[in-house]
């Protein structure tokens, strides 16, 4: 099963990024958030020179998880299994 991220996430990725600094700058092609057949859902940004990555949304306890950086600079998390109306 896939879906497609909103627009509004992206714009939100943009004006995290401008708020502390860093431009936004087109990089590869991201496959986010990548939903599995399992309910697990996976999260990937592009912020090759941001140091440290944070995930929050408005579920109980997800609150500041870590995401962790591959070597291109996308940065993931993978969550859940998660109710499908957590997500749209």
């Amino acid at each position: 099963m896939k879906r497609s991220v909103s627009a509004m996430t992206l714009a939100a990725a943009s004006i995290a990024c401008a708020a502390y600094g860093q431009t936004f700058a087109p990089g590869p092609r991201l496959h986010s958030p990548e939903i599995a057949a399992d309910h697990h859902v996976t999260f990937r940004l592009y912020a090759p020179k941001a140091n440290e990555v944070t995930f929050n949304a408005d579920w109980i306890g997800a609150t500041n998880l870590a995401m962790t950086k591959d070597d291109q600079g996308v940065w993931s998390l993978t969550v859940g299994p998660l109710d499908a109306q957590l997500y749209g």
